[in-house]
């Protein structure tokens, strides 16, 4: 990655951080009880990925009676690493640190297969990039111990057809570069070899059943920004001074997570840092994404441009030029329409089209991708990276809709809840209909840039670089986000995307009027991220009503995510936690808010792996909840012994559910209300091995 601060190269393996990988489950409401339990050992078990395991884990060898996973996905959110895990996979490998069982490693990314225009075998595909294989790649393809890494799916701008694609099986066989793809995956052309692939979760066409292990990158934990930090400094006291600060505000320290966003955040508390400690507290922080990159957008204005540098004492936005302005609108004008069609990767021809220079850029948004010598085309060009494509397309929205309330609003039910009903001729929304699908999903970062800018607006925290009159913004939000939370109909993604854009937003007046509309959080089987428990949050702050039921299982909630959701949880009536992977190293955290919990009657922690190491922590809490009426621990790791300790500390009345009963049931959702006389169960998790043939 690129230092722009510094204006060097810095090596990967010098900046590389301990990330998260978790495995993720198919589907959390399919199994019967056996199947359910062994499933519940599997999901979401822990990888932290660092230079000698990072392979191992992804890539196990093989061992007697088990066979070694031929296809892996990894997935996760925008900037949260997967292009950087990839490469790391090809360094350690290339530097014959680990997983020496693959005699050859090539690497493509989705951009690059975006250029193919015409037919082409798979040989030749491999000798477009990697010429100087030609001698020796016949034989090489005989080996079976090869593994290609298919980077950015989410960026392939061609469907996978993989019901109608013709078969091939030979690498000189002529075909598209989607069906060369398809028949990879499906394991037609090189079978023997190994296919990692990575994608963002909500852009995946490859049928499950080709898939042999399914990651998820979690990021960091705060432990990993940590390490981030003084890997970016290299300087044990100013990453400890600037670690301490994020940790100090519950949103940077959210963000933080991200990889991408630490490095933002970084390089702008950087010049702050250096200039000493006694100036941190009079720096306000940036509290949002949107601010992280309204900031990034200033500094590297300040910093980076080329001849367009406004000095530093001064406030950019007072003295941007005309110029500037206009490439801006027009960068964001490409980067819109780039967004709607897939397109990450411009030409010279394209940057003419829409008006732009590449002298009148900062040479930090734009990076030169591909060279005129590679696949015969021209110099190509993508943004640093695709949420500051993201940014720029928001920005561009913004200062095209200005002061018009009734596009303002379309658009965002457009956008926001996937919902188009053109009253006129709105040429923003032009390329969405209603049949677009989940568009409103991989918007989702766009939406919150444009909900995060018109709060800038609003405060007139762009005046100098956005024009624009409308004092109707704060009330026209009120009322938008008020009725979209008052309809019954409003689907867990939706929810989950207006609490982000209310967060991003940050007005309370509007959190005041939204509030009270929220009785009940159903969130089942989305992987939720410590911002997103932050945003939630802050969507409650506004009331200090009861909350009805909260149910979040199967979202892989860290440490992080509970301890930024620990306020929700001490107003909540029904809590559901299953298939969470808590373990007793969460009870403080999660028994802490409970403590103080007045109003929860049911509090379901079932298949989770709490042993009988947090037995006084379940003790502490039946004694204290003056309220609690019923907690459901099945499926846990407690010994017999332990269990009757745990239901000895049962008030009168209280139903603790610790035993599986007899009859078997399909689905973890029926696992609602149990007796009280259940029999010891008699298949007990303790019983199963810590881990499973493919895993």
């Amino acid at each position: 990655m690129a230092d722009y601060i510094q204006k060097k190269a810095v090596s990967l393996n010098s900046r590389f951080t301990n990330v998260i990988i978790m495995l993720e489950e198919e589907e959390i409401y399919e199994q019967e009880y056996f199947a359910g339990m062994k499933r519940n050992l599997k999901i979401f078990k822990n990888y932290t990925m660092n230079s000698n395991n990072i392979m191992e884990n992804i890539f196990p060898l093989e061992k007697s009676g088990t066979q070694a996973p031929k296809t892996i996905m990894l997935k996760g959110i925008s900037g949260i690493g997967k292009t950087i895990v990839t490469q790391k996979i090809i360094y350690d490998w290339a530097s014959e640190k680990c997983c020496k069982q693959f005699y050859c490693v090539l690497s493509f990314h989705f951009q690059e297969l975006n250029l193919i225009r015409w037919p082409i075998s798979l040989k030749n595909l491999i000798l477009e990039k990697y010429g100087e294989l030609a001698p020796v790649l016949p034989e090489l393809l005989q080996k079976p111990n090869i593994l290609i890494t298919l980077d950015g799916l989410d960026e392939f701008k061609h469907q996978l057809d993989f019901h109608g694609s013709k078969v091939y099986k030979s690498v000189d066989d002529v075909a598209t570069v989607a069906e060369i793809v398809v028949n990879l995956l499906n394991q037609n052309l090189l079978p023997k070899a190994t296919i990692f692939l990575t994608t963002r979760p909500t852009v995946s066409s490859v049928p499950k059943k080709l898939i042999d292990k399914n990651l998820v990158l979690a990021g960091f934990t705060s432990s990993g920004t940590k390490e981030y930090c003084l890997n970016y400094y290299k300087d044990i006291r100013i990453a400890g001074i600037v670690y301490n600060y994020i940790s100090g505000y519950d949103s940077l320290s959210a963000l933080s997570f991200i990889p991408l966003y630490c490095y933002i955040i970084c390089t702008l508390v950087e010049k702050i840092v250096t200039k000493g400690k006694d100036q941190l507290p009079s720096y306000r922080p940036p509290l949002t994404v949107t601010e992280v990159y309204h900031q990034y957008l200033i500094n590297a204005l300040q910093h980076h441009g080329r001849g367009t540098e406004v000095p530093s004492q001064q406030d950019p936005s007072q003295v941007i030029g005309i110029s500037v302005k206009q490439a801006i609108f027009r960068l964001g004008k490409l980067a819109y329409k780039g967004l709607l069609s897939n397109m990450i990767l411009f030409d010279e021809e394209m940057l003419n089209y829409y008006g732009l220079s590449l002298n009148s850029l900062p040479s930090s948004f734009l990076t030169n991708v591909f060279t005129t010598q590679q696949y015969g085309e021209q110099c190509l060009y993508s943004f640093f990276h695709v949420t500051l494509q993201e940014f720029f397309a928001a920005l561009y929205c913004v200062i095209e809709i200005g002061d018009n309330d009734q596009t303002l609003i379309e658009c965002l039910n457009a956008w926001c809840l996937g919902e188009v009903h053109q009253s006129g001729n709105i040429h923003l929304l032009e390329d969405i209909t209603q049949d677009s699908g989940n568009l409103q999903e991989q918007l989702q970062t766009f939406t919150k840039f444009f909900v995060g800018l018109l709060k800038l607006i609003k405060d007139k925290s762009l005046t100098g670089l956005i024009e624009s009159n409308n004092d109707n913004i704060l009330f026209l939000l009120k009322k938008w986000f008020t009725v979209c939370f008052e309809d019954e109909t409003l689907t867990k993604h939706h929810f989950l995307i207006l609490a982000n854009c209310l967060f991003e937003f940050q007005e309370y007046s509007i959190v005041k009027s939204t509030s009270p509309n929220i009785n009940e959080i159903q969130l089942e089987n989305i992987k939720l991220f410590p911002l997103d428990c932050v945003a939630i949050n802050y969507a409650l702050k506004g009331s200090d009503h009861t909350i009805q039921l909260i149910d979040i299982q199967g979202c892989g909630i860290g440490s992080e995510s509970l301890q930024k959701i620990g306020p929700v949880l001490r107003r909540c009536k029904h809590i559901n936690l299953q298939f969470n992977s808590l373990k007793d190293a969460f009870v403080s955290q999660l028994i802490s808010p409970l403590k103080k919990n007045q109003t929860v009657k049911v509090l379901d922690l079932a298949n989770n792996f709490f042993t009988d190491e947090s037995v006084d922590s379940f003790v502490e809490l039946l004694s204290h909840s003056q309220s609690l009426e019923e907690i459901i621990l099945i499926r846990n790791r407690f010994t017999e012994k332990v269990k009757r300790k745990i239901l000895e500390a049962g008030k009168p009345g209280q139903k603790i559910i610790i035993h599986q009963s007899n009859k078997p049931r399909p689905h973890v959702q029926d696992f609602k209300i149990l007796e009280e006389n259940m029999q010891t169960m008699q298949l007990n998790v303790d019983a199963f091995p810590n881990s499973f043939p493919n895993e």
